[in-house]
This record gives C-alpha cells, sequence and structure tokens, in this order.
C-alpha cells in the first residue's frame, strides 16, 4: 500500500518524517490483525508492507500519529530540554524538619557544584543529582517522588503546539519454518499476527501456554529475575497468578519498586522482581535505599543453567536524552557480559517497549510513540549482535491489538506477551 501525504491545504508533501502507524484487520470470519512495516521515501510517500497470514476481507487501518513537523518539535525538545520533568527528594534527620528539594537526571548548569548534592553511579552510568538541602548533608536522604503537576506546567510553560492529525483509510501463507526463539534473531519483515485472539508470531517458533500446567512445567526447577518498569511488573503479577505461587509479605516501602518474590515449591520455581534506578515516575513516596540499579544486581547473580534475567527498561525513560538511555545500556550491557562469563549457560532476555494511548499533550511530548520507538532502536543497536540476550519484540503485539492502547496493555494481549517469554525461555 502506499501512503501521499498532504499539508493543510492539500498540496503533496515532497519531504517525509511523519510519524504513522498502520495494520491490517479482519472482523468478518475471524478476529485477526497484523502491523503494517512503514518504509520512508523522504518525499511525502510511504509504502507500507502487510503479512497476509489469513483469509478473508480485510481493512487496512492508517494513523498518522505525529506529522512531520510535530516529531520536529518533540525531537529538539527531547535533544534541547534534558530535564523536562519534575522530582522531589527528602533529606530527613533528627534534628532538623524534613526538607524537599528538586532532583533531576541531568545535573542543573545554573547551579555551582557545592549547591548540589551528587547520587550519580559511575559504575552503572547513572545519574541523580539534587539540590543541597539548607539544613540538612546530602547522606540524609530519604525518599524521593515524581510531580506531575509541576511537570504538567513545565510542559504547558514550553508553549508547544502540536497538530495532531488523525486518518482512518480502508480498502477493500503460512510463514517460512521458522527459527528457534532466542539470541540473533533477524528483525522479521512482520513480527505477527492476530488470530481470534492469539498471537501468531512470525519471528521464532512460539508457543501457546494456555493451561498453568504448560507453564509451570516450562519454568520447572527455574529462578526467573524480572528488572525494569511497571510493564516488567505486570509480567510478574501475571506469572504470579499464572501458575498461583505464594508471594511473600510486602512491606509498603517495596509497595511500588518491590523485591518482590514467589515461589511454587512444588515444581521449584522461584520469581523475582525490582524497579529499575532512578529516574521512577511516581506521584509517591519511594524510600531512597531501596532504589537499586540494573546492572548492580546482575552483578550479585550467581547464574546458572536455570537462571532466567528478564529485562524491561523504557517507560521511564522515553522522557530522557537518547543518550542518558544508551549510557545506562551500555552499563547494563557490560554487566551482562560479566554475568555470563562467571556462568555462560544463563539466559537474558530484554523485551521493547509497547504502545500508549495519545489523549494530551503531556503524553505527546514526555511519551509519544515515536518516542518509545526510538527507544526500540537503541535496545536493538546495543543487544542486537550481543551473544547471551535475546530481545523479545512486543511493539508490533500492541501496535495492531483489538483493545485500546495502553501502557499496561489489557491483560489477553499480556498472556500472549508471556506466552511469547515462555518460547524463549523453552524454545521449541
Amino acid at each position: 500500500m502506499k501512503i501521499v501525504a498532504l499539508d493543510r491545504r492539500g498540496r503533496r508533501k515532497r519531504y517525509g518524517g511523519d510519524f504513522f502507524r498502520a495494520k491490517l484487520v479482519s472482523k468478518d470470519s475471524v478476529n485477526a490483525s497484523t502491523a503494517g512495516k512503514i518504509t520512508d521515501h523522504g518525499d511525502g510517500t510511504y509504502t507500507v508492507l502487510f503479512a497476509l497470514a489469513w483469509a478473508g476481507v480485510v481493512q487496512v487501518h492508517t494513523q498518522l500519529v505525529h506529522p512531520s513537523e510535530a516529531i520536529e518539535v518533540i525531537k529538539q525538545i527531547r535533544d534541547t530540554v534534558p530535564n523536562r520533568r519534575v522530582f522531589f527528594c527528602l533529606f530527613h534527620d533528627q534534628s532538623h524538619p524534613g526538607e524537599w528539594t528538586p532532583c533531576t537526571g541531568q545535573r542543573n548548569t545554573s547551579l555551582p557544584r557545592k549547591m548540589i548534592c551528587d547520587f550519580s553511579k559511575k559504575s552503572v552510568n547513572a545519574t541523580w543529582y539534587c539540590e543541597r538541602p539548607k539544613h540538612h548533608s546530602c547522606d540524609t536522604i530519604h525518599v524521593c517522588k515524581f510531580d506531575y503537576n509541576r511537570t504538567k506546567r513545565l510542559v504547558e510553560s514550553l508553549r508547544i503546539f502540536l497538530t495532531d492529525s488523525i486518518n482512518f483509510t480502508s480498502i477493500g501463507i503460512q510463514p517460512e519454518v521458522l527459527p528457534r526463539c532466542g539470541p540473533h534473531l533477524a528483525q522479521a519483515e512482520s513480527e505477527g499476527y492476530w488470530y481470534n485472539g492469539l498471537w501468531y508470531s512470525m519471528s521464532c517458533r512460539a508457543t501457546h501456554f494456555h493451561r498453568s500446567a504448560d507453564v509451570l512445567q516450562c519454568l520447572r526447577n527455574k529462578t526467573i529475575f524480572m528488572q525494569g518498569d511497571s510493564t516488567m511488573r505486570q509480567w510478574y503479577f501475571r506469572l504470579v497468578d499464572r501458575i498461583a505461587a505464594q508471594s511473600e509479605e510486602i512491606t509498603e516501602s517495596q509497595e511500588f519498586v518491590g523485591p518482590f518474590a514467589s515461589t511454587d515449591n512444588a515444581s521449584n520455581v522461584r520469581l523475582h522482581f525490582r524497579f529499575h534506578g532512578e529516574p521512577i515516575q511516581k506521584k509517591v513516596n519511594i524510600s531512597f535505599e531501596n532504589i537499586h540499579y540494573v546492572a548492580d544486581e546482575l552483578d550479585k547473580l550467581t547464574g546458572g543453567p536455570d537462571v532466567v534475567v528478564i529485562l524491561g527498561l523504557w517507560a521511564h525513560f522515553v522522557a530522557e536524552p537518547l543518550v542518558a538511555f544508551r549510557s545506562r545500556l551500555y552499563a547494563i550491557s557490560h554487566a551482562i557480559k560479566r554475568l555470563v562469563h562467571r556462568a555462560p549457560a544463563t539466559k537474558v532476555i530484554i523485551r521493547t517497549s509497547n504502545t500508549r494511548r495519545h489523549d494530551k499533550l503531556f503524553i505527546s511530548v514526555q511519551a509519544s510513540d515515536w518516542l518509545a520507538q526510538e527507544l526500540n532502536v537503541v535496545i536493538r543497536d546495543i543487544f542486537g549482535k550481543h551473544d547471551s540476550v535475546a530481545i523479545l519484540d512486543v511493539w508490533e503485539m500492541t501496535l495492531c491489538q483489538e483493545y485500546p492502547d495502553d501502557a499496561h496493555p489489557n491483560v489477553h494481549v499480556v498472556d500472549s506477551e508471556l506466552s511469547l517469554l515462555l518460547s524463549y525461555i523453552c524454545p521449541v
């Protein structure tokens, strides 16, 4: 299919850069869909390729998420306004009342260094800076939180105008033998398709794990370490539900970031989750002592043939400079190399980002799908040729789902994501 982009006056655009989404949908005899691969020719025209994986009448749905002009604004903000989220941390001891001071992932260069508390960790390429409190030392830092209202006002103060146009149009096989799910998979022309509520991968031989007994059989005698953001936490809790694992009691300080642990003693399955380190965009107080960086946690692991590490970092990094995300992943990559050197049989899987709804200007500026897809490019660049890391791509699975876009997808989508994950853990 060919897309021709027009400007506001209906004239053909002679340049590219628009951010489209496209999917092929069937709603008659079957409920099926797949995402289109879009090629930008740089002259205002785009080619969309679909995998025709089922028989029946189909419709093509195209969506212009952001025109090229809006993309330029989003990109400029990402690259020139490094601190566009507002965080605060509380400094507290017994001798003085607590003080909240603003904190950022990138250093505020307008402040002299003596007025800054530097909590950065060079070993994991993580940066975190707070304004030095007046009556407390830096080592009295206690909790941190994200301030949504101030961040919203900050975004509004940038006076950004994004004209998001949405346009839907309609028009009225079997894949080749696929490789085992694991590292070194070539990026497929299509990652797969939905068919009657199930996701069929076209990148590797994936299995559908319908029964809890099948999930337990795959995970038997394994220890699973899951680290990342709330989309990874969503996987953890759904997996706990699927196998009816017994969870350890969660304290108030653990409620958002963990660590969480669950077990199934009969099958000797151990599940663990911990949130990644700053930035953590959450409007609750999070104990600074309980914030751990992924690379540090990987260095603590022994590893082994029955150990699986699953990583998912993206949702809290879309509003960060791209160089900060790349730097963090480099540190994680080196930690993975150290881990597999200690225990070569350890499995490591990293998931990509997924789509989300764009119902507010705040989301378009801070968390656009375009920004999330840029992170996917970095993930593939760093881990695509990594000998010990498998990339689990869930982008197209959420792009062409039948449910509304959401950073935390519908449970039926999550179940298909977990089936794909289990296919990487127990390949056929």
